[in-house]
């Protein structure tokens, strides 16, 4: 469309392709998130388990967010006007993608590997025409781009657990009652956390509260 515009019109345009965008303030959870997003939330949450989709032999390259703006900014003050990949050529399968996201919360847990969409086995960026056009590289690693993204989404994490814990104990009623903890992994998404009364037995209590980690109550 920019092109046909650009031929019929005067109208300069400029054309990125944009390849697996990813870092902070991006989705993490809900379902909608992508893989570097699942895969850092996975890895912070999970204690047993890694859970995936496939064989984890998928092959993919991620482009950092500063990169991402940073090639976008020099596309458009470029004069090419031809369509130009923006990506990266550091290729990862999801079995080291998993491994690389895990290591930042020092875990080696076993990969499960489950019956889920897998996508092309194969996908990664084709830089050339923006090297040879305007001369960009993209700067960030997966590696310190996946450490930024995990630190901001291990904070929004513990955010919502004391989002949760200060709502309870913001009521009144938390006078009249011992109350305990119990946390819960469900498919490395949500924390549940059961609340319950009486003398810190289990079997014995009464469940007063059950909600999650999302704050939905």
């Amino acid at each position: 469309m920019c092109i046909a515009y650009s031929k019929d019109f005067p109208l300069k345009t400029r054309i990125a392709r944009y390849h697996n965008v990813y870092g902070p303030r991006g989705t993490w959870k809900g379902g909608r998130e992508k893989a570097p997003a699942a895969f850092t939330r996975k890895a912070i949450v999970s204690e047993t388990e890694f859970e995936m989709w496939g064989d984890g032999k998928q092959t993919r390259s991620f482009i950092y967010i500063d990169d991402c703006v940073d090639g976008t900014i020099w596309i458009m003050e470029s004069d090419c006007s031809e369509p130009l990949n923006l990506g990266t050529e550091e290729m990862i399968d999801m079995n080291g993608f998993a491994k690389l996201a895990m290591s930042f919360e020092g875990k080696k847990l076993p990969i499960v590997h489950i019956k889920g969409p897998e996508g092309v086995r194969g996908r990664n960026s084709d830089n050339t025409m923006i090297r040879e056009r305007i001369g960009w590289e993209p700067q960030i690693s997966i590696k310190d781009g996946l450490r930024k993204t995990h630190a901001w989404i291990k904070g929004q994490i513990e955010k919502e657990k004391v989002q949760v814990i200060t709502a309870l104990y913001s009521s009144s009623s938390t006078s009249y009652f011992h109350f305990f903890f119990h946390f819960f992994i469900v498919d490395g998404n949500k924390i549940p956390i059961r609340i319950l009364s009486g003398d810190n037995n289990p079997n014995t209590s009464s469940l007063l509260l059950s909600i999650n980690i999302s704050g939905h109550f």
